[in-house]
């Protein structure tokens, strides 16, 4: 392989590598979310979801470069390449953050399902002569959800 092959090979190398180590981040952010979600704490996952914003626009810029340089890579076989070992262990990390998120979207799911539970017992309140919900007086009124579920 000639000077300038070898020196694109080992830039791709190097953006292989920030976009492993971001992608090992967003698995660190995604156990934060869960444990954020579980808990309640919205301020700290507004500020997870914040900073696994920026890690994503490093993504984007990194897939930029990665896109502009496989197109002038010279033909040679990737199998003879050290990239082989860096290409998987992305490909695992990928796999995991995919993974997590899913998790993560589960959980969400289930906290809006505790939020209409919720919502629905609080809202059962007895109704008074005067605000009749077509229900008579001394009747709890159950109505509709206050948070309805979009499907």
């Amino acid at each position: 392989m000639t000077k300038k092959g070898q020196d694109m090979m080992e830039n791709l190398a190097t953006i292989l590598e920030g976009m492993l180590a971001i992608y090992k981040q967003l698995i660190i952010l995604g156990q934060g979310k869960r444990d954020a979600l579980q808990t309640g704490n919205l301020q700290q996952l507004k500020q997870l979801v914040a900073e696994e914003e920026r890690l994503a626009i490093q993504i984007n810029d990194y897939e930029h470069k990665r896109v502009e340089m496989t197109q002038d890579l010279p033909d040679v076989n990737p199998l003879e390449q050290p990239l082989v070992k860096l290409y998987s262990e992305l490909r695992r990390v990928c796999h995991e953050v995919a993974a997590l998120n899913k998790e993560n979207n589960w959980v969400v799911t289930q906290f809006m399902n505790y939020l209409n539970y919720h919502f629905d017992n609080q809202r059962q309140v007895v109704a008074t002569g005067s605000y009749d919900y077509g229900g008579s007086e001394g009747q709890a009124v159950i109505g509709r959800s206050l948070v309805d579920k979009i499907i």
